[in-house]
Parts: C-alpha cells; structure tokens; sequence
C-alpha cells in the first residue's frame, strides 16, 4: 500500500506533498476524527478540508493467480474420458469459466482482506509480523514481511503452473508422437486408440478438429492437408511455450531478485528484470496479435 498526504496549506494556496521518510519536519499523524496532526508545523492540526491522503493498494497478486488458469483445463481433461468423442457444451463451458473466474478473484481478495487485517487492525498485537505498508516507502517495511504476504503466495502458484505445464507438454508429446506418422488414409481406417489421441491432442491446446470424415473419400483431403494440421498444433504449442516462458520467468526473477536482497547494492542488477516484468503485456500484444495470420487479416 502506498499512502501520499498532500497538504494544502491554512489558504489553500500553496500544495505540497508530506515525505516523513525523507524530510522528518514532515511527520503526520492522522486522527480518530479524521484531522491531521503534524507536531513541526505551523499551524500543527489540520480539518479535513485542508489535506488529502491517496492510499493505493498493490494489485499484482490477482495477475500472478491467474497464471495455472491458462493450463489448469487441459491436465483436468486429460486425467478423465467423458471427453472422447463428445463436445463439451457451452453450459459446461460457461459453468467451467465461472468456477475460473471465482477462483482468480476470491484468492486475491482474501489475501488482501487478510492483509488489510494484520495492517491495520488493533486487535493484531504488534509482535506479529504486519505488512506495515507506507512505512518506508510505496512496498513492504522488510523483507520478511513481504515473504508470507505476497512472494510466498507467488512462489506457491509459480510451482503450480509448473507442474500443470510440465503436464500440458507431456500430454501434447504423447498424442503428437503417435499421430505425426499417421496418414489419412490410415486415419479413416483407424481404430478408436488413433482416433482418441487425435481427439485429445485437439483437446490439448483448446482447438479440437473432426476426426471421423467417412463421407468424404480420402482424395478429398489430402496428405498436406493432414500435414498441415499437425503444423498448426505445433505452433500452437510453441506459442504456449514461449508465452509460459516470458510470463513464468519474470515471476520467478522476480521471487529471486527480493531472495537475493534486491533493494540493496544489487539494485540495478535486478531493475532490469522488473522492466522486463513491466513489459508483459506488450510481449504478450506481440505474441498474439503480431502473428502473420493476424497481420494478414488485419492488412485486407
């Protein structure tokens, strides 16, 4: 949490901004009755119309939750069979997506709940370890205290969306290896095993293709065509790689640039990181939409 009093002076004509950590004539208290006290300053008490006190709340949690979100479906389907062979309906869907977007929004709030509580709350005694947020700056006070409050809970969902990963890519292995030798003459002919990594390998990266085409005679898709299918999926997979790569691996510099003591001599060191961090969404914006067929759509 960051918290910034601005003080606009007893005739509102001037403005300045209260910085106790830098300048201590600065220090402030804020009352019960919602006045500000400052014990170096002339006058000492100011109403509450004479200052005003912005307090921002880090929200990077919400973005590292939803990171297993991307993978979670893809291991949850793998493990079961009622997906063979039938579409999943857009109730189910939509049920699935709820669920999802519950999950991404309620572990952030209770964190902070939780956080607010040992911040703030009196009934906490001060021998707890407490976020003390604004105290030294716009971040934790210490280091330690940043642990149970917001790198623990990063490290734990970073481990998650490893091994959900690890999963995806063994599943896409598996079903990719047994179909890439596969003609579609063979395809047509095949028994249910065939056809059920084809279905899953679909299943896999979220863009399920028909399998069984017995109207149509084998001339009426050709090899390449068959070929071409098995190309799309790849890219499609290294596209998740790179994606999990880029969004992994700045969360996880991040977790060991605050282990090695970032914020101290090797503060520049790890800056450079926290600019790559900063820059998701434009790699992401790259990875998506600066893709040939998008370029191409985009151009006619």
């Amino acid at each position: 949490m960051h918290k910034r009093v601005t003080s606009f002076g007893i005739e509102r004509t001037t403005m300045y901004k209260l910085e106790p950590d830098k300048v201590s004539e600065d220090e402030f208290y804020l009352l019960f009755n919602g006045s500000l006290f400052m014990p170096f300053s002339k006058p000492p008490l100011l109403g509450t119309r004479n200052f005003c006190m912005e307090t921002f709340w880090n929200a990077s949690n919400p973005a590292g939750v939803t990171l297993p979100l991307v993978c979670f479906s893809t291991p949850l389907e793998e493990a079961g069979t009622r997906y063979i062979g039938a579409t999943v309906s857009r109730r189910s869907m939509r049920r699935r997506f709820a669920w999802y977007s519950a999950y991404a929004v309620f572990l952030p709030v209770l964190l902070l709940i939780v956080t607010i509580t040992m911040d703030l709350s009196p009934a906490v005694p001060s021998t707890y370890l407490k976020p003390n947020f604004g105290v030294k700056g716009c971040w934790f006070k210490t280091d330690q205290a940043a642990l149970p409050y917001f790198y623990g809970p990063v490290a734990v969902i970073l481990l998650s969306n490893l091994v959900i990963f690890l999963l995806t890519s063994r599943a896409f292995a598996k079903h990719h290896n047994k179909l890439k030798d596969v003609s579609p003459l063979d395809l047509n002919h095949s028994d249910f095993s065939t056809s059920d990594d084809w279905m899953r390998l679909g299943t896999v990266l979220g863009q399920p293709l028909p399998v069984h085409q017995h109207d149509r005679s084998p001339t009426q898709e050709p090899l390449i065509n068959f070929n071409q299918r098995l190309k799309k999926y790849k890219k499609i997979f290294r596209t998740c790689c790179l994606l999990s790569i880029i969004m992994g691996l700045s969360w996880v510099l991040e977790v060991v640039s605050w282990a090695a003591g970032a914020g101290t001599a090797v503060v520049s060191v790890w800056s450079v990181f926290d600019l790559i961090n900063a820059l998701q969404g434009v790699v992401i914006f790259a990875i998506y939409v600066l893709q040939q067929p998008v370029r191409s759509f985009e151009s006619r």
